[in-house]
């Protein structure tokens, strides 16, 4: 079991049922609308392979729920988002998961500090399904590796053989 104590309550981002594609209207933690100015990729603090490789993926521009969380995830703040199917939530928690791994390995090799061990974990991303676990990996990998991280995939119910 795992046990996470916040700093402090995560800010909610809930993206309303209707809107899927939509000019990005994010919302602070007081649900008071704010200035919608991050209307591209390469307006948020992401390495630049990730930005050059999400438009050949058919990713551009953010969905709101994309604009509206990656200030706040890629600074190390929680964040509580809700949207239907098809919104954009795995990009919106998987970009800063890479990012924040791929940055903090550049800065301990500038900063002289011994590779971490291969062998362990960075991250852990837990679903309830194994479908939905392979469909965040299949997410995931591309911009993983375009960072020169690996994921694996780690599932129950299934024979070892």
């Amino acid at each position: 079991m795992v046990a996470v104590a916040a700093r402090r309550a995560p800010r909610v981002v809930e993206i309303p049922p209707d809107c899927v594609r939509r000019t990005p209207t994010p919302t602070s933690r007081t649900s008071q609308p704010r200035e919608a100015t991050l209307t591209t990729f390469s307006d948020f603090a992401l390495p630049t392979p990730l930005v050059e490789r999400l438009p050949s993926q058919g990713i551009a521009p953010p969905f709101p729920i994309q604009s509206a969380s990656l200030p706040d995830t890629l600074a190390g703040s929680d964040v509580l988002g809700r949207g239907r199917t098809g919104s954009g939530k795995t990009l919106a928690f998987s970009l800063p998961v890479v990012t924040r791994l791929a940055t903090s390995a550049a800065r301990a090799a500038a900063e002289g500090r011994p590779r971490r061990r291969s062998a362990r974990p960075r991250a852990l991303v837990l679903c309830p399904t194994r479908e939905l676990a392979n469909q965040i990996n299949a997410t995931m990998e591309p911009l993983a590796k375009e960072l020169g991280l690996v994921t694996t995939t780690v599932f129950g119910g299934v024979a070892q053989s």
